[in-house]
């Protein structure tokens, strides 16, 4: 006989019970299991009393199969339940749940999820398999556990590989656990087992995750970092974090003259070219930066393609007057594309040099080709490709075009090459000039 004395896991295994088959149903005497001691399910029901990580199943008949969920106490053990199960049961003997096989509080999970995590608060695990296989099942998950008990206790002699680190880092931020997360960064830290950017990228992550947008917004390496080639997915958190810091305390339905002078004096000159090789898509917060910029530079391009968009609010007007203000002085495609290439404006840049390498590929292949490094655009790219496939067909590549006109019409641009527009492309080179 096995007393439960936590009220809500009896609850839990009350309501699980029921979908058992009659066979492996549990017998409950007030709060204390009876018929446990030949249950196959001994250690997994025994270590859920006993607050230990476990996996306990529920059964669906109709469908002949069985939800199974792995709980754990703390973000370290359901990391290791996670490798666990792929090492030793997924995907031969079940499949993750379709709905999601990682349950966490922000899904906002009712009834019997909802009762699962608070027994774990990390999160849980959630997997199916057929009932046929729940035997063999079942002995997969006691050998496990053997093999648990069976490993020796050897101090560690050094930090863990960082991949487990960065595993244990990503588990913690999904689950919300901002000790083990802080953790997994200090252990980097300490042993210098990355470099010190990517270790930042880790903070900026945390910092954000957990509503710390200050901090993000004040780094001190904030504007170097905004240099760089970073991850999208840190883009995201500092272009979120400033707007949520700088901007989100304004009325957006009539402050437009505050917003603006904040995004200027607080955005724009730490963060304004993450900001403008972001895109509207990216969500809410990167279209009301994007319009900002665009006011601020006064930018109709930009202006027209976001007026369509909502959430916009008061700027909507401030948009519609960028719009017009070039409307007497049409930049040309031309224009367009090398204020893009002065501005590090790559999506725009990629937009007109499309139409514009179809025509005079040798003027504009080169950049457009060394524009995807900082702005990945596969269909660009294939279009390029083929341009010069086709180039090559004729047996002259676009870079062999390149490379045999008179060196004096280039000139160098940050490793890229540009065409100089002083000189005509049939002109010759004045050689002495040059090598002066």
């Amino acid at each position: 006989m096995l007393e439960i004395l936590d009220a809500s896991k009896f609850k839990l295994l009350k309501d699980i019970n029921y979908s058992w088959p009659p066979s492996y149903r549990l017998t409950f005497e007030g709060n204390a299991i009876l018929n446990l001691q030949r249950h196959l399910l001994l250690e997994e029901i025994t270590s859920f009393v006993s607050n230990q990580s476990c996996c306990l199943p529920f059964f669906r008949e109709r469908e002949q199969e069985i939800s199974w969920f792995n709980i754990a106490t703390n973000a370290d053990e359901l990391q290791g339940i996670i490798q666990s199960l792929r090492c030793w049961l997924l995907p031969s003997y079940g499949w993750e749940d379709e709905r999601g096989w990682i349950v966490t509080k922000e899904l906002g999970v009712t009834g019997l999820s909802q009762e699962i995590l608070t027994m774990s608060p990390p999160g849980y695990c959630r997997w199916n398999s057929k009932q046929a296989d729940f035997q063999l099942i079942v002995k997969k998950l006691s050998q496990m556990r053997f093999l648990e008990k069976a490993k020796p206790e050897i101090p560690p002699n050094g930090p863990p590989p960082l991949i487990q680190i960065r595993q244990q880092f990503v588990t913690a931020l999904v689950a919300g656990d901002k000790t083990s997360s802080e953790q997994a960064i200090r252990l980097v830290d300490t042993h210098q087992l990355d470099t010190a950017d990517n270790s930042l990228f880790m903070w900026v992550r945390f910092w954000f995750t957990f509503g710390e947008y200050g901090k993000i917004v004040k780094h001190k390496d904030m504007h170097r970092l905004a240099q760089l080639r970073i991850p999208t997915i840190i883009k995201h958190c500092i272009l979120r974090a400033f707007y949520f810091e700088c901007l989100e305390r304004f009325d957006w339905d009539k402050d437009a003259d505050s917003i603006l002078a904040s995004y200027k004096l607080d955005v724009e000159t730490v963060v304004g070219g993450l900001v403008r090789n972001s895109l509207p898509e990216y969500g809410i917060e990167a279209l009301r930066l994007l319009a900002c910029h665009a006011i601020t530079k006064s930018i109709p391009d930009l202006a027209a393609r976001l007026i369509s968009f909502g959430d916009i609010s008061c700027l909507k007007s401030r948009l519609d007057s960028t719009m017009t203000q070039l409307s007497d002085q049409e930049q040309s495609l031309e224009e367009q594309f090398w204020n893009a290439r002065a501005e590090k404006n790559w999506v725009r840049l990629q937009e007109v040099g499309v139409t514009l390498v179809a025509e005079d590929p040798e003027s504009y292949f080169t950049l457009l080709r060394q524009s995807i490094k900082f702005n990945a655009n596969s269909e660009l790219s294939n279009k390029l490709d083929l341009l010069e496939s086709k180039a090559s067909s004729q047996s002259s590549s676009p870079r062999a075009k390149l490379s045999a006109l008179p060196w004096s019409r280039w000139i160098g641009l940050n490793g890229s090459f540009e065409r100089r527009r002083d000189l005509p492309l049939n002109s010759e080179p004045s050689w002495p000039n040059a090598i002066h």
